[in-house]
């Protein structure tokens, strides 16, 4: 599946015609992250880099997702570490549990 990506700010836009062939959108999401680790670095410092993104398209060129900067070039130092780590925890959706929540009773 082949994934464009295109460098969007406030004013300007660099479209990706080129495009790169990716087995899915999660991969692409990562190669997005990539551009966004490698282009950092060289950008003016002091800047503010909100609204700036990557925009990454499928191969009928529709919008997928976007990847956004890092609001100042303090929040770059996150961008060097090798993987981002969280604290994300499955949902099940569709069963909700906890004080006051009428689910919570076992059904």
């Amino acid at each position: 599946m082949r994934f464009y990506f295109d460098f969007l700010s406030h004013n300007e836009e660099i479209r990706d015609y080129e495009g790169v062939e990716l087995s899915d959108w999660l991969t692409a999401y990562g190669h997005a992250v990539q551009i966004v680790k490698l282009t950092a670095p060289y950008l003016p410092e002091g800047s503010d880099w909100r609204g700036l993104r990557i925009q990454v398209r499928d191969e009928c060129r529709r919008h997928v997702l976007n990847v956004l900067f890092p609001a100042a070039l303090r929040y770059a130092a996150l961008l060097t570490q090798p993987s981002l780590q969280t604290n994300y925890l499955p949902v099940k959706f569709g069963k909700r549990s906890g004080p006051g929540c009428p689910m919570s009773s076992g059904a």
